[in-house]
This record gives C-alpha cells, sequence and structure tokens, in this order.
C-alpha cells in the first residue's frame, strides 16, 4: 500500500500559533474539524494539504493545555482561521459549526461536506470519517490509535 507521508504538526508554543494563522488563512482550501469531550472544544485541526496538518490544543485528559494567555490567543487564532477567506471543508460540519458559533467564532465559506457529499451519492454505506478516509485516502483508522485516560496515541501494530 502507497500510503501519503503526512505532518502533523502538534503542541504548539504561542509564538507558532501567529505563523500557523497566516499559513493557514492564506491557503485557498482548508479542511477543518474539532474534537470534543464533556460538551467542550478539546482542540482543532486544520488542514491546508493532503500532506499537513496542524492542531490546536485547549485541553487534554491532563488538564488545559495553555494558560490563561496562552488559551485566548488560541481562541483567536482559531477565530481567524475560521473566519479567513479560504475555502472552508468540514466532515459532519453542522456539528463542528454549532459549536464554534458557542465561542462567537464564525465559519466563513463553508461549502463543502464530506460526509453529506459522499452520503448523497451513496446512501447505502457507512459515512464516518474513517470510512471515508479508507476508501477515498487509502489510510488506516485513526482514532483507534488513541488510548484512553491519561495515555497518548500509539500505532497499530
Amino acid at each position: 500500500t502507497n500510503l501519503i507521508n503526512r505532518s502533523i504538526y502538534l503542541d504548539p508554543t504561542k509564538e507558532d500559533l501567529a505563523e500557523w494563522i497566516k499559513i493557514l488563512s492564506a491557503s485557498k482550501f482548508l479542511a477543518c474539524g474539532i474534537e470534543t469531550k464533556a460538551r467542550q472544544i478539546t482542540c482543532m485541526g486544520f488542514a491546508p494539504n493532503e500532506r499537513e496538518a496542524y492542531v490546536i490544543p485547549l485541553w487534554t485528559p491532563k488538564g488545559n493545555y495553555w494558560d490563561h494567555e496562552g488559551e485566548t490567543l488560541a481562541y483567536k487564532a482559531i477565530k481567524k482561521i475560521c473566519e479567513s477567506d479560504s475555502t472552508k471543508i468540514f466532515q459532519n460540519g453542522i456539528y463542528d459549526v454549532q459549536y464554534l458559533m458557542k465561542y462567537r467564532i464564525r465559519v466563513r465559506n463553508f461549502s463543502e461536506d464530506t460526509m453529506l457529499l459522499h452520503h448523497s451519492l451513496y446512501p447505502a454505506l457507512p459515512k464516518s470519517l474513517d470510512f471515508l478516509g479508507s476508501i477515498y485516502a487509502n489510510e488506516q483508522a485513526w482514532k483507534r490509535w488513541r488510548l484512553r485516560g491519561d495515555e497518548d496515541y500509539k500505532k497499530d501494530e
């Protein structure tokens, strides 16, 4: 199998956020998605192309990722990126957008939803992101790599 080499940028510093805003806001297309737990956004990811992804964490199982100033900067970064001119692509975007609206973040140019597009073509097939990734991008189901509790990620063996 020919899997694409990807770079996922995690664990940003406050200084990284300013650079990420420039990179991501300048992208023509931007795949976006949030993760949630306990009715809160835990992180937001952005991919300007098929090889790079940037993840802005908010909190982890171990607690807040940022101090107060950093958290404010992180939400401002998410807001600037979501409100940029880039065309936004989501998977089940209605879920993500309603969470972002609670934080007064408006998503501009949200025009594609992979789940809805796939479901409109193939209503009998599953429409989860891991299924779509497996058939369209030749990717393994990545959420299984995540362990529960305080543990980090692991690769399938």
